[in-house]
């Protein structure tokens, strides 16, 4: 027994041997595929080694070890979105041994409320009455900080409910924090101006505040303001943080599949992302040979991948413009196609917004991983 759990270790420490050094997610499966264990690293070759080498040196880590049969691994863009899709699967999984060591609050995001006037908040509640959320981010001061740039840029309103018209707007639109909507100090095509351009911030395009913001403080510190100085310092600090991507929740509850193909001459692997309920559940990577060119090399996989055990999503982004392969329209036809109606197969496109981009790359990341591993395999 102590020479095959001997055995099965060195096997484990051979594809561990093969992990990327980048940042990710692992999953610890056992012989039956039940998931035991999700971490996040910033270096996952390092992280999943680390278990094998303090096996024998405390005992929990030795009774989780025993069980497991395999190890998973997904790359990731960043060590926030690490931690964020380690939330995920730990929420989806209920891993035996995450249970006690992992908080299983949800992040905070931001919310922009479906109102005639919006009102702009962080919260911890996923509401689905038409709001608009952003995030989830893990650190809490940089979104609070976030949220005070988005008040002194684009004031709007504190007030909770619907607008009820006063004679006077109250005290926080005397101190420029808000926009003084039921005073009528702003008419409505103004005030959504301003909703716009802080959802123009929180969907990423941060060049031109960036900019604003480094020219003030230039100018506080000259001035030699240097606590409004350090305050816009700390803002540019907190618009780098919430900027990094974070594509592993996005709330959209649109089914989506993203597939990403590498390829060494006749060697080619695709990896396959699904988002379902606004997050990412999983990769699939798959090893093939073909001499086919990639686009009908991803044509054939998606014919493939798509049989009737598998249900189609509402979309598929593919990193070039592709249609549905023919061959499966006779099963849609039946109505055997998963989601879509009848005759309607999934919408075919390519990543045209920076979160769709975002996935597709961190994709065809684990993709050249998988590529790698299986030419070093072969040698």
């Amino acid at each position: 027994m102590q020479n095959s759990q001997a055995f099965h270790n060195e096997e484990l420490r051979k594809a561990v041997s093969e992990f990327p050094t980048s940042s990710g997610v692992y999953i610890m499966r056992s012989s039956d595929d039940t998931v035991l264990y999700v971490g996040k690293a910033k270096n996952l070759r390092n992280r999943v080694r680390s278990y094998l080498s303090a096996g024998q040196k405390h005992i929990k880590t030795a009774v989780l070890m025993r069980q497991v049969d395999r190890i998973e691994h997904i790359i990731t863009s960043s060590e926030a979105e690490a931690l964020l899709l380690e939330n995920t699967l730990i929420k989806r999984y209920q891993p035996r041994y995450n249970i006690s060591l992992k908080d299983s609050k949800s992040y905070p995001v931001i919310r922009i409320t479906k109102e005639d006037y919006p009102r702009i908040f962080r919260t911890r509640q996923v509401v689905n009455d038409g709001s608009q959320y952003f995030g989830p981010y893990p650190q809490v001061q940089a979104i609070d900080m976030y949220l005070e740039l988005i008040e002194r840029l684009y004031p709007l309103r504190k007030c909770r409910g619907k607008v009820k018209p006063r004679p006077q707007p109250c005290l926080y639109y005397h101190i420029g924090r808000c926009a003084g909507a039921c005073a009528g100090k702003i008419s409505q095509e103004d005030y959504k101006a301003r909703v716009a351009a802080a959802r123009s911030l929180l969907e990423g395009d941060a060049e031109k505040v960036n900019a604003l913001l480094e020219k003030q403080m230039k100018e506080a510190s000259s001035a030699q303001r240097y606590e409004e100085a350090a305050w816009f310092r700390d803002a540019i600090r907190a618009l780098e943080d919430l900027q990094a991507r974070q594509s592993v929740i996005d709330f959209d509850p649109e089914t989506r599949d993203y597939i990403a193909m590498q390829r060494q001459a006749e060697h080619c692997v695709f990896t396959v992302f699904q988002m379902r309920g606004g997050q990412l559940l999983g990769s699939e990577s798959f090893r093939a040979l073909s001499v086919e060119d990639d686009s009908d090399a991803i044509q054939e996989f998606i014919a493939r991948y798509y049989s009737t055990l598998r249900s189609a999503p509402h979309s598929i982004f593919c990193q070039m413009p592709l249609d549905w392969p023919e061959e499966l329209s006779a099963a849609e036809q039946q109505g055997t196609y998963g989601e879509q109606p009848k005759s309607v197969g999934p919408q075919m496109t390519t990543a045209t917004s920076r979160r769709d981009a975002s996935i597709i790359e961190m994709a065809a990341e684990n993709a050249r991983q998988e590529l790698a591993r299986w030419r070093r395999a072969e040698g």
